[in-house]
């Protein structure tokens, strides 16, 4: 009994919502900060590279084009299957030879162009006449055969056979004709360094001087042969490696990318393979050929590993495709543009959105529809956006919004849960994090049909009188402490009121149906009427006077809202019900009755408690247009004692209210001998012999009870 009922102690404080929001905007700016600096922009660069991968690897590719055919150099066949390159045959270096033989040979197949790459590594020592016969064929075939090779960082023009060659020493040697005007190569093996393969297309004029170092004509190479090879009316002039990429050719699954079946060059000099497998020559009319090593090489490409072979005839592949084969990027002033949309788009949904949850899903909705566009954007206009970092800017801008809401929410139910741990329980506060709308409605302000309990001290100043202030006090927060106890045990909100008092609702926080709650707080008055017995016990023990409580109920429509000065609100009821209730506890005093309540509390209450209601006269209260209909409330032990006279006083209670006062004074003298310690019938008794002594004027059944 002496030990009091202990709560959790409320959180910690929180930061406030403005430093919150602060402390986000500079994580906004340090994101944006870091995504411009030589890191952030190496990582974002990365990201977008890899994601460019990924983009293209899922988006929309092209199919290989039936017209090209690769052949691959492999050993010169035996002297025994070719005779006519008997005098060739052998381990590389090989004579050149052969592949004169094979451009006269593709010519007369009816081949449209023929492409050599790279097959001359430096002037050969052992066929010095296969380099001349290869240099004439080629200018014979000028406008059919055209050459590409792998050159160094320090190229340089000379003559070779009598023909202008474009040579790097230990490197390459291109022969070419008199009047050749440039030579152009398709693209090389891409940089190992470069995770990302790009279509490298530059013009190179081809002179008979010195180039300078540094000017890396092996960026030209490829350009005019590809662009001869396709017939290509591109304006190859303005792809760069820097802004274009290719799309890539749809290779069957397997081990590898390699989505042009590989032909051999031995093929062509095989009569069988060639009359089984070529058809004698028909198979390359109006095909564009091209002849390079059978590398063994790998370089990596957004679609696996490949052949350079592989990589060039996809570079081929997409000039044939037109616009549609080449893919642009943005310019370098426009590369910011991505990253600065997905700020925005974050700090607009930080703006407009402010629940976490809700924001969480906007952002990823944002997301699938920047995603959505950049998919449109690449398969329908071959535009590529890099979308890594504005999904970066977007997560990370998103990421504090949702983190600052979350942690301002967090503080506003630290809050919640401080201020209604004054006034409710545990479990109840539990309950309304679960389901915190009404709650919220609360706040705000809303009427909702609630059961109130209204309880006060009696006589509580002549008690408290003659004790020290510090004695008082004790007494009070005590009395008040277990008062509080009682209501949080039934699910009760306990409101702001005197300092010897308590109102108290039910439904306030969760909406609750006055049906349902009504019974409780029933519970909660017979609750508090028992636990002051045992106080009164605990404190005559100790030499404390006793204290005198009475309680009222009702039920009826209240205001409820977040009540009182700024930084001291909190949730309080006002309106007619509420002033009912505290007049309705007032009666208490004047009819001796421990707890009083109204006939809307009692029809919700079930009926295993209704023999505990004895009926009171129809009082006019205060501020009620009606008059109420108002019910004493028992002790359940005292119930059987009241059986044996009830019949008298509800008959002197009719008498009473029909006017017939003696009799009235007959019935309740009766009930008075039956139980001189009743102090309603007193107070009834007392009643009915005044109005005997002055009837009153105009009577109607009522009692008018003043403002006071």
């Amino acid at each position: 009994m002496d030990q009091l009922p202990t709560f959790k102690s409320p959180p910690p404080s929180t930061p406030s919502l403005g430093s919150v929001v602060l402390i986000s905007t500079v994580a906004c700016l340090l994101t944006l900060v870091l995504c411009f600096t030589p890191i952030g922009r190496k990582i974002l660069l990365t990201a977008d590279n890899a994601g460019a991968d990924l983009i293209t690897r899922l988006g929309t590719q092209l199919k290989p084009a039936p017209e090209i055919v690769l052949i691959e150099i492999d050993r010169i066949p035996r002297e025994s299957d070719t005779p006519e390159l008997a005098p060739f045959t052998g381990t590389p270096p090989f004579s050149r030879a052969v592949l004169a033989q094979a451009i006269r040979r593709l010519h007369a197949a009816g081949a449209q162009t023929v492409g050599i790459t790279a097959p001359i590594s430096r002037p050969s020592l052992q066929y010095p006449e296969g380099d001349h016969e290869l240099a004439v064929t080629a200018a014979e075939h000028q406008q059919f055969a055209y050459f590409s090779a792998e050159v160094g960082p320090f190229p340089q023009s000379t003559l070779f056979a009598g023909h202008p060659v474009l040579a790097v020493p230990d490197e390459a040697i291109i022969p070419l004709t008199p009047d050749a005007a440039d030579l152009g190569v398709m693209t090389l093996p891409p940089d190992r360094n470069d995770g990302v393969v790009r279509l490298i297309l530059h013009s190179f004029p081809v002179i008979d001087t010195q180039a300078q170092p540094g000017d890396h004509p092996e960026r030209h190479i490829w350009l005019s042969m590809a662009a001869r090879l396709a017939g290509s009316k591109i304006a190859l002039e303005n792809i760069t490696s820097e802004t274009h990429r290719i799309r890539w050719t749809h290779s069957p699954k397997g081990a590898g990318y390699a989505p042009f079946q590989p032909y051999r060059l031995s093929d062509l000099f095989d009569p069988i393979t060639w009359q089984d497998k070529f058809d004698n020559g028909t198979f390359f009319n109006g095909k564009k050929v091209l002849i390079t090593p059978a590398h063994h090489s790998v370089h990596n490409t957004p679609l696996g590993p490949t052949s350079p072979a592989q990589i060039q005839l996809c570079s081929l592949n997409a000039l044939l495709a037109g616009e549609r084969g080449i893919i642009t990027e943005l310019p370098t002033e426009w590369e910011h543009a991505p990253l600065i949309t997905g700020v925005l788009v974050a700090l607009v949904l930080f703006c407009l959105i402010r629940n976490p949850a809700y924001r969480t899903g906007a952002a990823l909705l944002a997301a699938i529809v920047l995603l959505g566009l950049v998919w449109i954007l690449f398969n329908r206009s071959n535009q590529l956006v890099p979308w890594s970092g504005m999904l970066f800017a977007l997560g990370c801008v998103s990421a504090v919004g949702i983190v600052t809401d979350m942690t301002a929410q967090r503080a506003a139910r630290r809050t919640m849960i401080q201020s209604l741990s004054r006034q409710t329980s545990p479990k109840l506060i539990r309950k309304v994090r679960r389901r915190p709308s009404p709650y919220r409605e609360s706040l705000a302000g809303t009427r909702r049909p609630m059961p109130l309990l209204t309880v006060n001290l009696k006589d509580f100043a002549e008690v408290v009188e003659p004790r020290t202030p510090g004695q008082s006090v004790t007494q009070l927060n005590k009395y008040l402490e277990h008062i509080n106890h009682c209501i949080f045990d039934n699910d009760g909100i306990t409101s702001t009121s005197p300092g010897d008092s308590i109102l108290a609702s039910w439904g306030s926080l969760d909406a609750e149906p006055p049906a349902s709650s009504a019974p409780r707080a029933l519970d909660a008055a017979r609750q508090i009427r028992h636990e002051l017995d045992e106080l009164n016990s605990y404190w005559m023990r100790r030499k404390f006077p006793p204290l005198k409580q009475g309680i009222g109920l009702h039920v009826g429509e209240c205001i409820i809202g977040e009540i009182g000065p700024h930084n001291q609100r909190q949730l309080n009821i006002v309106g007619r019900t509420a002033s009912t209730v505290r007049q309705i506890e007032a009666l208490t005093h004047k009819f001796s009755s421990e707890i009083i309540l109204s006939e809307s509390m009692r029809s919700l209450l079930p009926e295993d408690v209704q023999p505990l209601m004895r009926p009171l006269p129809f009082i006019q209260i205060h501020g009620n247009p009606e008059a109420l209909t108002l019910f004493d409330v028992l002790r359940s032990e005292k119930v059987d004692h009241w059986l044996t006279y009830k019949d008298d006083y509800l008959a002197g209670l009719k008498s009473f209210n029909d006017g017939d006062f003696e009799s009235a004074v007959r019935h309740f003298d009766r009930c008075r001998s039956a139980s001189p310690t009743d102090g309603l019938v007193t107070t009834m008794l007392e009643g009915a012999q005044g109005f005997v002594t002055r009837p009153p004027r105009k009577w109607k059944g009522v009692i008018s009870l003043d403002k006071h």
